[in-house]
């Protein structure tokens, strides 16, 4: 089954995240070079169970337009983390860096280990009548694209402002570590949502959290948003440091996080 091929692709993504981190710490050319493999061995793996989806599908509906993996949410998140990856990998194959490759790496992986953690369904579900349309692998694969190239520049930006913040009271600083909390409290939302049956599908990503119709449990997720927010700013300088510490090129993720960001406003404006 494609889904069982494209859990695999999610191992080697976890495989290379200490690969990059100790080629970070240690500069070991062959070391860089075992990570990039074990990534790109995970993406031949992740497009060749994406092209296996496909086939199954095309087996039910016989059609090439409504067979394209992008019907529900196991698709999408399989379709977007093969975008990052490729992305990434075309990045690093073009710019000879291999610095924020880990952080890659670890948001793939995340992704296609949530599907299988959380019990999204894998099966090949009917088209809904809102995606029986020629437009769909036009729409979603240049949204999705796009998609993948903003959650570079995101992590880009982000660990760029990391690096050049000096002091807690520094906008950059302050900007940052709330953005991380409030990030860290929608993923962990997003999650009690699936968990409980709800539809991420209906971007109500607090409907079992903020606007849950028990005012204990939407007070208490107020006051983790401000739990999450005070952590990271109490001890973000510490994340600051090990970044410094890898020796990440502050100049070469702000490039980048130009660069992508043009990118997706000419595919997203197409799409």
């Amino acid at each position: 089954m494609s889904y069982q091929i494209i859990a695999i692709a999610g191992l080697f993504y976890i495989l290379a995240v200490p690969l990059y981190l100790i080629y970070i710490l240690t500069r070991n050319k062959k070391l860089g070079y075992i990570a990039t493999g074990a990534l790109t061995v995970g993406a031949l793996i992740h497009t060749y169970g994406f092209i296996k989806r496909f086939l199954e599908m095309y087996d039910i509906y016989h059609s090439f337009m409504r067979s394209i993996p992008f019907s529900n949410l196991y698709e999408s998140l399989v379709f977007f983390a093969l975008c990052l990856i490729i992305g990434y990998i075309f990045i690093e194959w073009r710019y000879k860096n291999k610095t924020f490759g880990v952080f890659v790496s670890i948001v793939a992986g995340i992704i296609l280990g949530l599907t299988e953690v959380l019990g999204i369904t894998k099966e090949v579900q009917p088209l809904v009548p809102a995606l029986k349309s020629n437009w769909l692998l036009a729409h979603v694969s240049l949204s999705f694209i796009a998609y993948a190239a903003f959650a570079i520049s995101f992590i880009t930006a982000l660990l760029h402002i990391i690096i050049s913040s000096v002091s807690k009271r520094s906008f950059n600083y302050i900007l940052s570590t709330t953005l991380l909390g409030l990030m860290s409290f929608i993923f962990v939302s997003i999650m009690i949502d699936i968990a409980s049956g709800g539809n991420p599908n209906s971007l109500k990503i607090f409907h079992s959290t903020l606007k849950n119709s028990s005012t204990l449990i939407s007070i208490v997720s107020w006051l983790s948003i401000a739990v999450f927010v005070i952590v990271f700013w109490k001890f973000g300088g510490f994340l600051g440091k090990i970044l410094n510490d890898l020796k990440i090129d502050s100049n070469f993720l702000e490039d980048l996080t130009y660069k992508s960001i043009a990118f997706v406003f000419l595919i997203f404006t197409i799409g």
